[in-house]
């Protein structure tokens, strides 16, 4: 490409074999092969610089085999442009769990008046990333929507759910062949071997001014749309999440159990996870003295030695008691790791796999290390479980999927 000169010719002339292709894509609609002179190694030709032209050079050794390229088959009509639709509420879903999605947007529709648009990651990516599996394909779609809200608060959107488990391996070294675990992808940091810097994180999505989703480290992101994820891993995950949701807005999912907030805390750290508890007890008590708070805090349980550790059985005991009992709010504050809360283990997978309170299930905030890290394609986390279990858990988690300070946990819990 060159600069234009009305009248003029310009000469190309560059180093190349001599069964280069070039062709003239100006108009990339219309490509036309471009002919040349080769000399002395070169290759040469001239055109008018009446207008701005564009070319591109290859060698056929570079070409795929025919054989190596594959027919997909057609694309079926899709218009998520669609100027008419403005929706409160958008899913986007792996292809495989798309009747749960529409299920799911139907009774929010149904039930809450919002208006929704379901999407496979299909869909997305064939109109805003050319067919390519591109997660900016997704913000771009938020990004369309965001526009067209042009500031007003009743059309802009204000839910975007992924349904659909994600992973840090893009490439799928870590699986077996045909088994891809990034059904609905997340954003991965840019630091990817320091324990606390590194981070997935969905926030990419819905982070939508100019100046945003560069670098989601930074403090500029700051989330203009709320949003969540459904990390299910096949059609039936999909099926008992949904199924929970819907039973959570039921009358037999109603009772005073609603009004009762349990706090757990870790007894490491001096008293630095009671402290942290007690403030945001104390706080629940002064602005929302509806509620009842129970405590667990494992300084007022007696510690039990045995053969893997130390462990607090009577902690374990009155957590599942208040799962059974029912809390709308169950808030951990300490340490813990993908399958356990505390060294101790007071919390860990069997507890949770036992659990069978369906009609009873918590909100958890998790302000703890790596609770829920959803992104590990070898393994299903503790706060997954939570939300996969099909006889009970929890309706959903606010939670951490990295390691973290307690400060920060503070502060955002």
């Amino acid at each position: 490409r060159d600069s234009r000169g009305i009248g003029e010719v310009t000469r190309y002339l560059f180093n190349g074999p001599d069964d280069a292709i070039i062709w003239d894509v100006t108009d990339p609609t219309n490509a036309a092969i471009q002919a040349y002179f080769y000399t002395g190694g070169q290759i040469d030709f001239t055109r008018d610089a009446d207008s701005l032209l564009q070319f591109i050079a290859f060698f056929t050794e570079d070409a795929l085999p025919a054989g190596q390229i594959t027919i997909e088959g057609p694309v079926a009509n899709q218009n998520l442009h669609n100027s008419s639709l403005q929706p409160d509420l958008i899913i986007v879903s792996h292809p495989d769990y798309m009747a749960e999605s529409r299920r799911l947007a139907a009774w929010h529709h149904n039930v809450n008046g919002l208006d929704t648009l379901v999407a496979s990651t299909t869909q997305v990516y064939n109109e805003f990333s050319s067919g390519t599996a591109d997660i900016t394909a997704i913000r771009n779609m938020m990004r369309m929507f965001y526009d067209r809200a042009a500031g007003s608060e009743a059309a802009m959107p204000q839910y975007l759910l992924l349904m659909g488990d994600a992973t840090f391996d893009y490439k799928n070294i870590m699986t077996e062949p045909g088994d891809n675990t990034n059904r609905v992808p997340t954003y991965q940091s840019y630091e990817s071997i320091h324990q606390v810097l590194t981070f997935p994180t969905d926030d990419y999505y819905v982070c939508l001014d100019p100046e945003e989703g560069a670098d989601m480290s930074q403090a500029v992101n700051l989330l203009d749309v709320a949003v969540g994820r459904l990390p299910v891993k096949s059609v039936t995950e999909a099926r008992n999440v949904v199924d929970k949701i819907l039973a959570y807005k039921t009358p037999s999912a109603l009772g005073s159990w609603r009004n009762t907030i349990c706090f757990v805390a870790d007894d490491e750290d001096g008293t630095t996870h009671i402290d942290d508890a007690n403030d945001i007890a104390d706080w629940v008590n002064e602005n929302y003295p509806q509620y009842n708070i129970n405590k667990i805090y494992l300084d007022a349980y007696q510690q039990v030695p045995g053969a893997g550790g130390e462990r607090y059985p009577d902690v374990n005991r009155d957590i599942n008691a208040q799962i059974f009992t029912g809390s709308l709010i169950m808030n951990w504050t300490g340490h813990g790791n993908e399958q356990n809360w505390a060294q101790e283990r007071v919390l860990g997978v069997d507890d949770i796999n036992s659990w069978t309170n369906f009609d009873k299930l918590p909100l958890f905030i998790t302000a703890t290390c790596s609770f829920s890290r959803y992104d590990n394609p070898e393994r299903t986390s503790a706060g997954e479980l939570i939300l996969l279990n099909p006889q009970g858990g929890g309706i959903g988690l606010v939670t951490t999927v990295r390691i973290v300070y307690s400060f920060q946990n503070y502060v955002l819990n």
